[in-house]
C-alpha cells in the first residue's frame, strides 16, 4: 500500500519543482523507487520542522537543499582533479565554513533534507531502522548518539521506538538548538536529550546499552578518538551504529576514507565487531571518474573479548 504524501513534503517538493527543476527531477526518482520511505520519513521530517520554525521553513529547505547539492558537486569534481580534500584541520573548515553564518544556514538545513531526499541516505534510514532499530535495540536502551547535528537520527530512533531513551552530543550550540526545536515539533523532547558537549571527551557515569553516530568521522582529524570513546561509553556487547562517508569530498571533510574496509579495520580495532555493512552511492555521471562519493553504514556491537 502507497504511503499517502502530506501537506508539508508536497510543498517542498512543489519549491523543487518551481525553482530548482534539475534538482526536483533526481529527488522525483527517488521517490517513484522508494515511495513508502521517501513519503514515511520525509513527511515526519518536514512536520517537525514546520511544528518547530513555521511554515515557511520549508522554502528555506528547499534553497538549501539546492545550494548544498550544488556546493557538494562542485567539490566532489575538484576532488576527482586534485586528488585529496580540500582541508585537512578542522581550523581550516572552521575558518572557511563554521564560522560562517550564511553558509551554516544553509549547511543545516540541506544536509537535513538529503537525509530523505538522495537515493543513498534514504537506503541508510531504511536499514538503520529495518535493521538496526528493529532487530538489535531492546526496549528500554539508554541510547546515546555522538555528533547529533540537527538530531534527525535520534528522532528517527525515538519516533520508532517509543522506549527509549536518547542523549544526544554535539559540539555546536547552534545545531543543539535546532535539535532541540525539533524534537519539540516531533514531540519527542521528553526523551531525547541534547547537550552541547565535545563527543571525542564526552564520559557518563552510567554506560549507555546503544550507540549511534552518523556522518561525523569524516569531519574529525582523528576519527579513532571518536570511536574510542564511543566504546568506553557502551556496556560489553552493546549494540551501534556508526556511518561514515567514503571519497566524498564535502567542503567540512577533513579524513579522507577511500576503501570501505579502512572504516571497517578502524572500528575493529576500537573495540567493536562488525555485525552487519551496508554501502550506499548515487549512481555515477560518468564511469570513469576517479572518485564515487558513498556512505557506508556499520553494525557493530562493543567487543566483551579482545576478539569478540
Amino acid at each position: 500500500m502507497t504511503a499517502l504524501q502530506g501537506k508539508y513534503l508536497t510543498l517542498l517538493l512543489d519549491y523543487l519543482k518551481k525553482s530548482y527543476f534539475p534538482f526536483y527531477r533526481a529527488v522525483e526518482a527517488v521517490k517513484l523507487e522508494h515511495e513508502n520511505i521517501f513519503t514515511n520519513l520525509g513527511d515526519f521530517a518536514c512536520n517537525a520542522a514546520v511544528n518547530a520554525f513555521g511554515e515557511d521553513v520549508i522554502e528555506k529547505m528547499a534553497r538549501a537543499y539546492a545550494y548544498f547539492v550544488t556546493d557538494a558537486n562542485k567539490e566532489q569534481l575538484k576532488y576527482c582533479i586534485r586528488g585529496h580534500y580540500r582541508n585537512k584541520t578542522y581550523k581550516e573548515v572552521f575558518d572557511s565554513v563554521y564560522d560562517n553564518d550564511d553558509y551554516m544556514q544553509n549547511y543545516h538545513w540541506g544536509v537535513f533534507a538529503t537525509t530523505f531526499l538522495w537515493k543513498h541516505h534514504l537506503e541508510i534510514f531504511k536499514f538503520f531502522t529495518d535493521r538496526f532499530l528493529n532487530q538489535y535495540i531492546q526496549n528500554r536502551s539508554r541510547v546515546i548518539d555522538f555528533g547529533s547535528g540537527s538530531g534527525i537520527w535520534s528522532l528517527i530512533a525515538a519516533n520508532q521506538n517509543h522506549d527509549l531513551s536518547i542523549t544526544g552530543i554535539d559540539i555546536s550550540k547552534s545545531s543543539l538548538q535546532i535539535a532541540k526545536m525539533l524534537s519539540q515539533g516531533a514531540g519527542l523532547e521528553k526523551r531525547i536529550n541534547f547537550q552541547v558537549q565535545d563527543a571525542l571527551s564526552f564520559c557518563s557515569d552510567q554506560k549507555f546499552q546503544a550507540g549511534i553516530s552518523c556522518f561525523l568521522l569524516e569531519h574529525l582529524e582523528s576519527p579513532a578518538d571518536l570511536l574510542k570513546n564511543l566504546s568506553m561509553n557502551l556496556a560489553p556487547d552493546s549494540p551501534c551504529f556508526v556511518t561514515g562517508a567514503i571519497t566524498a569530498a564535502e567542503v567540512d571533510h577533513i579524513y579522507e576514507f577511500k576503501k570501505e574496509s579502512e572504516l571497517i579495520s578502524l572500528a575493529e580495532s576500537c573495540g567493536f565487531r562488525i555485525v552487519e555493512t551496508f554501502t550506499g552511492c548515487p549512481a555515477p555521471l560518468n564511469r570513469s571518474i576517479k572518485f564515487l562519493p558513498r556512505s557506508l553504514a556499520l553494525i557493530m556491537r562493543k567487543k566483551q573479548t579482545e576478539l569478540w
